[in-house]
């Protein structure tokens, strides 16, 4: 990614933070949290990098979570969770 699209990915992950959203990034750290262990909040942003590349520090420092997994099995665990019941807690049904 170049410095102009991380810069760019960046304001935009705070714009929706301070809009309000949950932000949770794809990444392994030392305060990754396993997908089981997510505490979502709706509306949400999942923030996912590149294989090779990390998620920019400057992104990563919006996270308000931190999983240490592949997006699908972390898109899994809140349909999981959220999709079967059909709405997502403080907010309307999902659709």
């Amino acid at each position: 990614m170049t410095r102009s699209a991380a810069a760019h990915a960046s304001e935009v992950v705070r714009d929706l933070k301070a809009a309000g959203h949950w932000i949770a990034v794809a990444e392994l750290t030392a305060e990754s949290v396993s997908p089981a262990a997510l505490q979502p909040r709706f509306p949400a942003v999942l923030v996912m990098g590149d294989e090779r590349a990390r998620v920019s520090r400057d992104v990563a420092a919006c996270a308000d979570q931190t999983v240490a997994t592949t997006a699908a099995i972390m898109l899994h665990e809140l349909v999981r969770r959220y999709g079967k019941r059909g709405e997502a807690p403080g907010n309307p049904p999902l659709r």
